[in-house]
Protein backbone atom coordinates (compact mmCIF):
# COMPACT_ATOMS: atom_id res chain seq x y z
CA UNK A 1 0.00 0.00 0.00
CA UNK A 2 2.40 2.29 0.92
CA UNK A 3 4.57 1.69 -2.55
CA UNK A 4 1.23 2.13 -4.49
CA UNK A 5 1.57 5.64 -2.37
CA UNK A 6 4.56 6.17 -3.37
CA UNK A 7 4.06 5.39 -7.45
CA UNK A 8 1.42 7.76 -7.46
CA UNK A 9 3.17 10.69 -5.92
CA UNK A 10 5.90 10.19 -8.29
CA UNK A 11 3.82 10.12 -11.43
CA UNK A 12 1.80 13.23 -10.01
CA UNK A 13 5.07 15.09 -9.53
CA UNK A 14 5.76 13.89 -13.43
CA UNK A 15 2.96 15.20 -14.17
CA UNK A 16 3.00 18.49 -12.87
CA UNK A 17 7.32 18.77 -14.09
CA UNK A 18 5.87 17.89 -17.97
CA UNK A 19 3.16 20.72 -17.62
CA UNK A 20 5.38 23.54 -16.40
CA UNK A 21 8.07 22.54 -19.59
CA UNK A 22 5.00 22.76 -21.90
CA UNK A 23 3.95 25.93 -20.93
CA UNK A 24 6.87 27.67 -20.54
CA UNK A 25 7.70 26.35 -24.24
CA UNK A 26 4.23 27.90 -25.56
CA UNK A 27 5.00 31.16 -23.77
CA UNK A 28 8.24 31.13 -25.29
CA UNK A 29 6.96 30.52 -29.24
CA UNK A 30 5.10 33.19 -28.52
CA UNK A 31 7.20 35.61 -27.48
CA UNK A 32 9.28 34.96 -30.64
CA UNK A 33 6.48 34.79 -32.62
CA UNK A 34 5.97 38.64 -31.88
CA UNK A 35 9.17 39.69 -31.58
CA UNK A 36 9.09 38.54 -35.35
CA UNK A 37 6.21 40.52 -36.45
CA UNK A 38 7.36 43.04 -34.36
CA UNK A 39 10.74 43.84 -33.73
CA UNK A 40 11.90 45.75 -30.94
CA UNK A 41 12.61 49.41 -31.50
CA UNK A 42 15.51 51.50 -31.08
CA UNK A 43 15.41 53.47 -27.95
CA UNK A 44 14.84 57.03 -27.75
CA UNK A 45 18.25 57.73 -27.84
CA UNK A 46 19.25 55.99 -30.75
CA UNK A 47 16.24 57.49 -32.52
CA UNK A 48 16.81 61.14 -31.96
CA UNK A 49 20.44 60.68 -33.25
CA UNK A 50 19.16 59.34 -36.36
CA UNK A 51 16.90 62.49 -36.81
CA UNK A 52 19.55 64.79 -36.30
CA UNK A 53 21.74 63.21 -39.26
CA UNK A 54 18.46 63.23 -41.58
CA UNK A 55 17.62 67.42 -40.75
CA UNK A 56 16.98 68.94 -43.86
CA UNK A 57 17.93 72.27 -44.52
CA UNK A 58 15.08 75.23 -44.89
CA UNK A 59 15.53 77.49 -48.21
CA UNK A 60 15.73 81.09 -46.06
CA UNK A 61 15.13 84.15 -48.56
CA UNK A 62 18.13 86.00 -48.99
CA UNK A 63 16.62 88.83 -48.95
CA UNK A 64 14.46 88.30 -45.99
CA UNK A 65 15.26 90.29 -42.85
CA UNK A 66 16.46 87.51 -41.19
CA UNK A 67 19.54 87.28 -43.20
CA UNK A 68 19.68 91.08 -44.00
CA UNK A 69 19.88 91.81 -39.78
CA UNK A 70 22.91 89.04 -39.51
CA UNK A 71 25.51 91.39 -38.40
CA UNK A 72 29.09 90.05 -39.56
CA UNK A 73 33.02 90.15 -37.72
CA UNK A 74 34.67 93.13 -39.54
CA UNK A 75 38.30 91.79 -38.53
CA UNK A 76 39.42 88.43 -38.07
CA UNK A 77 43.67 89.46 -38.50
CA UNK A 78 45.88 92.72 -38.35
CA UNK A 79 46.60 93.97 -41.75
CA UNK A 80 50.03 95.52 -42.76
CA UNK A 81 49.39 99.19 -41.37
CA UNK A 82 48.40 97.34 -37.70
CA UNK A 83 44.86 98.22 -38.50
CA UNK A 84 42.27 95.29 -38.14
CA UNK A 85 40.23 93.70 -41.01
CA UNK A 86 38.53 91.26 -42.83
CA UNK A 87 41.22 88.38 -44.73
CA UNK A 88 38.93 85.61 -46.57
CA UNK A 89 40.31 82.52 -44.26
CA UNK A 90 38.80 80.15 -42.45
CA UNK A 91 37.84 81.29 -39.02
CA UNK A 92 35.59 80.81 -35.81
CA UNK A 93 35.37 82.15 -32.35
CA UNK A 94 38.53 80.54 -31.10
CA UNK A 95 41.05 81.60 -33.51
CA UNK A 96 39.42 85.12 -33.45
CA UNK A 97 40.18 85.60 -29.67
CA UNK A 98 39.21 88.53 -28.06
CA UNK A 99 41.17 90.97 -29.52
CA UNK A 100 39.98 90.64 -33.05
CA UNK A 101 36.42 89.55 -31.67
CA UNK A 102 36.91 93.38 -29.65
CA UNK A 103 38.62 95.40 -32.71
CA UNK A 104 35.44 94.02 -34.81
CA UNK A 105 33.42 95.32 -32.83
CA UNK A 106 35.21 98.79 -32.29
CA UNK A 107 34.88 99.41 -36.05
CA UNK A 108 32.59 102.12 -37.56
CA UNK A 109 32.44 103.41 -34.07
CA UNK A 110 34.88 104.83 -32.63
CA UNK A 111 35.04 108.75 -32.26
CA UNK A 112 37.63 111.49 -33.53
CA UNK A 113 39.32 113.34 -31.14
CA UNK A 114 40.96 115.39 -33.89
CA UNK A 115 43.82 115.19 -34.25
CA UNK A 116 44.04 111.64 -35.83
CA UNK A 117 44.09 109.83 -32.90
CA UNK A 118 40.35 107.76 -32.00
CA UNK A 119 38.49 106.67 -28.87
CA UNK A 120 35.57 104.08 -28.18
CA UNK A 121 33.33 104.15 -25.47
CA UNK A 122 33.45 100.91 -23.60
CA UNK A 123 29.61 100.96 -23.34
CA UNK A 124 29.46 101.55 -26.60
CA UNK A 125 31.99 98.89 -27.54
CA UNK A 126 30.15 96.26 -25.11
CA UNK A 127 26.71 96.78 -27.27
CA UNK A 128 28.20 96.23 -30.34
CA UNK A 129 30.42 93.50 -29.41
CA UNK A 130 26.92 91.80 -28.21
CA UNK A 131 25.24 92.90 -31.42
CA UNK A 132 27.81 90.25 -33.03
CA UNK A 133 28.76 87.84 -31.07
CA UNK A 134 25.84 87.56 -28.85
CA UNK A 135 25.23 87.59 -25.67
CA UNK A 136 26.18 83.95 -24.52
CA UNK A 137 30.13 85.09 -25.80
CA UNK A 138 32.16 86.22 -23.03
CA UNK A 139 33.20 89.85 -22.95
CA UNK A 140 35.82 91.41 -20.77
CA UNK A 141 36.70 95.59 -20.23
CA UNK A 142 40.14 95.98 -20.41
CA UNK A 143 43.47 96.11 -22.08
CA UNK A 144 43.86 94.17 -24.77
CA UNK A 145 47.10 94.26 -25.70
CA UNK A 146 50.41 96.83 -25.94
CA UNK A 147 50.05 99.54 -28.17
CA UNK A 148 49.71 98.74 -31.93
CA UNK A 149 49.39 101.36 -34.91
CA UNK A 150 45.58 101.56 -35.62
CA UNK A 151 44.30 99.28 -33.45
CA UNK A 152 42.56 99.28 -30.41
CA UNK A 153 44.83 98.90 -27.65
CA UNK A 154 45.24 100.98 -24.28
CA UNK A 155 42.14 101.24 -22.00
CA UNK A 156 41.42 104.15 -19.77
CA UNK A 157 39.39 102.87 -16.85
CA UNK A 158 38.22 106.28 -15.66
CA UNK A 159 37.03 107.22 -18.40
CA UNK A 160 35.82 103.78 -19.79
CA UNK A 161 37.17 104.49 -23.01
CA UNK A 162 39.43 102.78 -25.70
CA UNK A 163 42.02 104.81 -27.61
CA UNK A 164 43.12 104.22 -31.14
CA UNK A 165 46.42 106.16 -32.70
CA UNK A 166 45.96 106.91 -35.79
CA UNK A 167 49.37 108.87 -36.18
CA UNK A 168 50.97 106.01 -37.82
CA UNK A 169 50.62 103.21 -40.10
CA UNK A 170 52.26 102.83 -43.81
CA UNK A 171 51.31 101.04 -47.39
CA UNK A 172 48.78 98.54 -47.10
CA UNK A 173 47.64 96.91 -50.21
CA UNK A 174 46.12 93.68 -50.77
CA UNK A 175 43.94 91.67 -52.98
CA UNK A 176 40.44 92.53 -54.71
CA UNK A 177 37.82 91.11 -53.46
CA UNK A 178 34.45 90.66 -55.68
CA UNK A 179 31.63 88.74 -53.59
CA UNK A 180 27.76 87.69 -54.11
CA UNK A 181 25.55 86.42 -51.58
CA UNK A 182 23.51 83.72 -53.17
CA UNK A 183 22.35 81.06 -51.05
CA UNK A 184 20.85 80.76 -47.44
CA UNK A 185 19.36 77.94 -45.39
CA UNK A 186 18.70 76.71 -41.88
CA UNK A 187 19.50 73.32 -40.46
CA UNK A 188 18.28 73.15 -36.68
CA UNK A 189 19.86 75.91 -34.45
CA UNK A 190 22.56 77.64 -37.45
CA UNK A 191 21.91 79.63 -40.11
CA UNK A 192 24.46 79.21 -43.10
CA UNK A 193 25.14 81.76 -45.25
CA UNK A 194 27.10 81.19 -48.76
CA UNK A 195 28.47 83.39 -50.74
CA UNK A 196 30.46 83.42 -53.83
CA UNK A 197 34.00 85.48 -52.93
CA UNK A 198 36.23 85.84 -55.80
CA UNK A 199 39.89 87.56 -54.62
CA UNK A 200 41.67 89.58 -57.90
CA UNK A 201 44.09 92.32 -58.41
CA UNK A 202 43.46 94.92 -61.32
CA UNK A 203 47.09 95.51 -62.42
CA UNK A 204 47.67 99.44 -63.15
CA UNK A 205 50.75 98.32 -65.21
CA UNK A 206 49.65 95.85 -67.50
CA UNK A 207 45.95 96.80 -67.28
CA UNK A 208 44.93 93.00 -66.85
CA UNK A 209 42.96 91.50 -64.20
CA UNK A 210 44.43 88.14 -62.06
CA UNK A 211 42.35 85.61 -60.07
CA UNK A 212 43.59 84.17 -57.27
CA UNK A 213 42.38 81.15 -55.77
CA UNK A 214 41.83 81.43 -52.15
CA UNK A 215 44.76 84.15 -51.65
CA UNK A 216 45.57 84.86 -47.70
CA UNK A 217 46.20 88.67 -48.13
CA UNK A 218 49.28 88.01 -46.37
CA UNK A 219 50.41 85.66 -49.12
CA UNK A 220 49.81 88.36 -51.54
CA UNK A 221 52.82 90.11 -52.48
CA UNK A 222 51.43 94.13 -52.97
CA UNK A 223 54.58 94.87 -55.00
CA UNK A 224 53.34 93.16 -57.76
CA UNK A 225 50.42 91.39 -57.99
CA UNK A 226 50.96 89.50 -61.41
CA UNK A 227 53.91 87.43 -58.55
CA UNK A 228 51.43 86.37 -56.37
CA UNK A 229 50.18 82.86 -58.09
CA UNK A 230 47.80 83.52 -59.99
CA UNK A 231 44.94 81.29 -60.85
CA UNK A 232 43.67 82.98 -64.53
CA UNK A 233 44.16 86.11 -66.10
CA UNK A 234 41.11 88.39 -67.44
CA UNK A 235 40.44 91.20 -69.51
CA UNK A 236 37.95 93.33 -67.39
CA UNK A 237 36.17 92.57 -64.12
CA UNK A 238 32.97 92.57 -65.39
CA UNK A 239 34.44 88.73 -66.68
CA UNK A 240 33.72 87.90 -62.79
CA UNK A 241 30.13 88.40 -62.79
CA UNK A 242 29.71 86.16 -65.53
CA UNK A 243 31.77 83.59 -63.85
CA UNK A 244 29.58 83.81 -60.55
CA UNK A 245 26.33 83.75 -62.85
CA UNK A 246 27.97 80.11 -63.97
CA UNK A 247 28.89 78.88 -60.27
CA UNK A 248 32.59 78.82 -61.70
CA UNK A 249 33.62 80.99 -58.23
CA UNK A 250 34.28 79.33 -55.01
CA UNK A 251 31.90 79.25 -51.75
CA UNK A 252 32.66 80.49 -48.26
CA UNK A 253 30.36 79.82 -45.86
CA UNK A 254 29.39 81.73 -43.18
CA UNK A 255 27.54 79.84 -39.85
CA UNK A 256 25.44 81.70 -37.25
CA UNK A 257 24.26 80.11 -34.50
CA UNK A 258 21.03 80.51 -32.07
CA UNK A 259 22.10 81.37 -28.39
CA UNK A 260 19.85 81.68 -25.30
CA UNK A 261 17.55 84.51 -26.24
CA UNK A 262 16.61 83.02 -29.79
CA UNK A 263 18.96 85.25 -31.98
CA UNK A 264 21.31 84.21 -33.62
CA UNK A 265 25.10 85.43 -33.68
CA UNK A 266 28.51 84.33 -35.91
CA UNK A 267 29.70 80.97 -34.97
CA UNK A 268 32.45 80.44 -38.12
CA UNK A 269 33.60 81.18 -41.54
CA UNK A 270 35.07 78.84 -43.94
CA UNK A 271 35.95 77.85 -47.50
CA UNK A 272 33.85 74.98 -49.02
Amino acid sequence: MKNKKKTLIVIGLLLILSLTVLVSYIKFSDNSNNETKNPKKNNPTEEQENDDNNIQPIDLDINSSLVRNLVYPKANSYGYAGNGEWNWIDTDLKTLGRALMMESAAMDIHRDNGDNTYFVLAEELKDNFIKMFGPDTEYTDGKIKEWACLSLSTYDEIKKEYFIDGRCGGLDVKPQYEIRLYNANQVDDEIHIYYYVQPYFNNPNDEQVYLYDRIDSFDFDWNNGKNSGYDKIIESENEIQTMMDKGEVDTYKFTFKKQSDGNYYFYNGEWQ
